[in-house]
């Protein structure tokens, strides 16, 4: 445990699109401009002294200032681009108690009466490579087939949708490599299609060396050109009867599967485990709009990222403690944000389920750039006032009432689980911090 370490290592995570580099582009903003007035952390404390440090380790700098630079446009103000690396970010700042009980916590745990200076060491994973949890958890292609196999034909809509793969290999005719792989990523890229999360291997999603993430053009193509697994070494899940039937097959992919685990898959989680804060992301919003089997697809994936995770002990620094975030908070009206965090601490409880020794774990709701402000109409019902997507004028959107409890079904873009796509609001002033809820608490709960 690191209770009396100046040092916090953090992992940031969560599904594709959960928000998860404009949380830490909002946190270090306020960070580096402190205002207490407009993050407020606990016991009176502030902020000072904020340093960029080299990123070292084997891991892509996470670029700041190029993201950064799309949210603070006088025109043209974008959200950042899909995160296709895993990126490393180190910084340092001095935390500085202003009342008596800080002034006292910092002495016991650091032997400083006024201040300390805290070093953050920030790994950012693209929301992608969760698919892969069940590669972490399985050191054999036949373990990894035999749950995921399982896992896609309890589902009636995934299981058609893999039909033809599994068509081709009952065949009674031996398909060729290349044949029952290409096959695969056309299933894969039809899963896309139809918003299923667990796409793996990973690198279909996000590419290899110089390669681009899945396009729309991609899955029109039917995943033509993607790769499962490394170039020259793809491989796919392969039924037991098979593996039985082609050793031939079954040896190449398994020597294919081991070399991606060891070389992609295990060295990012052993990074998520060497860190003592992990944070995931949920984007309630994106899973409601996305049908019950984005839900399933959410929970699957937390569940296997949970089982993976080694908790820190007495003699071992691993994690300590999982924050499970509500992001886009202002997508949902400020009436129902008390419902939004039982629905986030919904999913805590499933994944912590699989992972009880965890020390700590705790729910947040929470905007990390607020782009909406919450308006009620005449007739009582609720909407949201904002800059729709690729337009300059403020417009005001009716939006549903968010219950306190996940539906027991509900199809892909039903309209009553329907929200807006907004712009963010321009921040040309590089030294002011956006508006922000409550990541100044998800602050607080690193820090201690």
């Amino acid at each position: 445990m690191r209770w009396f370490d100046s040092e916090r290592r953090i992992a940031v995570t969560g599904l594709a699109g959960a928000g998860k580099t404009v949380f830490l582009l909002s946190l270090l903003q306020h960070m580096e401009h402190f205002d207490p007035n407009r993050f407020h952390i606990a016991h009176g404390a502030r902020l000072s002294g904020f340093q960029e440090l080299p990123p070292g380790g084997s891991f892509a700098p996470f670029p700041r200032t190029r993201m950064r630079a799309r949210l603070m446009e006088r025109q043209n103000v974008a959200w950042p681009e899909k995160t296709r690396d895993i990126y490393h970010y180190r910084c340092s700042f001095v935390h500085s108690g202003l009342n008596l009980a800080s002034r006292l916590w910092n002495t016991l745990r650091h032997g400083a009466w006024l201040s300390r200076r805290v070093e953050w060491d920030i790994l950012d994973f693209p929301g992608e490579r969760l698919s892969d949890s069940l590669i972490a958890r399985h050191d054999s292609l036949a373990g990894w087939s035999d749950e995921l196999l399982d896992l896609w034909d309890s589902y009636d809509r995934i299981r058609e949708t893999m039909a033809e793969y599994r068509r081709l290999l009952a065949g009674t005719v031996p398909p060729v490599d290349v044949a029952i792989t290409d096959t695969y990523k056309k299933c894969l890229a039809a899963m896309v299609h139809n918003k299923n999360q667990m796409i793996t291997p990973s690198t279909f999603m996000l590419g290899t060396g110089d390669g681009g993430v899945l396009t729309a053009e991609d899955i029109l193509a039917h995943g033509r050109g993607r790769t499962s697994g490394l170039p020259g070494a793809e491989f796919s899940p392969l039924p037991a009867e098979f593996r039985a039937a082609n050793p031939g097959v079954a040896g190449r992919f398994s020597e294919y599967y081991a070399r991606y685990r060891e070389e992609v898959i295990l060295p990012l989680f052993a990074a998520i485990n060497g860190c003592d804060s992990l944070l995931v992301l949920i984007d309630v919003p994106g899973i409601l709009s996305g049908g019950v089997g984005r839900y399933n697809d959410t929970n699957h994936l937390i569940e296997t990222l949970a089982s993976s995770i080694i908790p820190s002990g007495l003699f071992s620094n691993n994690v300590d403690k999982i924050g499970f975030v509500g992001s886009k908070a202002d997508m949902i009206h400020a009436r129902d944000q008390d419902n939004l965090r039982e629905l986030v601490e919904d999913m805590m409880r499933i994944a912590m389920n699989k992972q009880p020794d965890i020390r700590r774990a705790e729910s947040f709701v929470v905007s990390s750039w607020v782009s909406a402000e919450s308006v009620d109409l005449d007739d009582g019902s609720r909407a949201l006032r904002g800059i729709p997507a690729r337009d300059s004028e403020v417009r005001v959107f009716r939006v549903p009432e968010l219950r306190p409890d996940w539906p027991a079904d509900w199809p892909a873009e039903d309209p009553q689980y329907s929200y807006p796509r907004l712009s963010p609001p321009p921040l040309a002033n590089r030294f002011m911090a956006p508006e922000q809820r409550n990541v100044d608490k998800v602050f607080d709960f690193i820090m201690t």
